[in-house]
């Protein structure tokens, strides 16, 4: 039983140190899309733009791309925001969630909001400023030659 409760301990303290691992490398992704996006440095490997660059040569998925891309540039124009990011006072998901509405003006506004609510109703106030970012346009297969939009 005590050797259970210590293997617990174990995999907690891993996964506690995995995470903060894993959030300081996003807020370093972010940076380094940043300058990738200012170098145009996608053009010397062949690629037309920077998402292509990251999905062939960095293996993210098209929506991480699209993700960490959109969150890198407006982490570029409201410094804040990456900043925010970087200490793990928000999480990338939730920067998300703000890039259509947050800007330098605001950015107080929405950075207070982000630490204290929930992703869910985060969500719900952008959607009361921007009604068009609460419904993003997406189509998925659902079979070979079925699109569920």
């Amino acid at each position: 039983m005590h050797q259970t409760v210590l293997n617990q301990k174990n995999l907690h303290q891993k996964a506690l140190l995995i995470t903060s691992q894993f959030k300081k490398s996003e807020g370093e992704l972010i940076l380094v899309l940043q300058e990738l996006d200012l170098a145009q440095t996608y053009k010397h490997y062949g690629c037309n733009s920077l998402f292509a660059y990251t999905v062939k040569y960095l293996g993210l998925s098209d929506d991480a791309a699209l993700m960490y891309i959109n969150v890198a540039r407006k982490a570029a124009e409201v410094p804040a925001l990456h900043t925010a990011i970087l200490n793990s006072e928000i999480t990338v998901s939730k920067a998300k969630k703000m890039t259509s509405v947050i800007n330098t003006e605001n950015q107080d506004h929405w950075l207070g909001m982000a630490k204290t609510m929930t992703q869910k109703n985060l969500e719900k106030e952008v959607a009361k400023v921007n009604p068009k970012a609460a419904t993003p346009d997406k189509a998925s297969y659902v079979s070979e030659k079925r699109l569920q939009l």
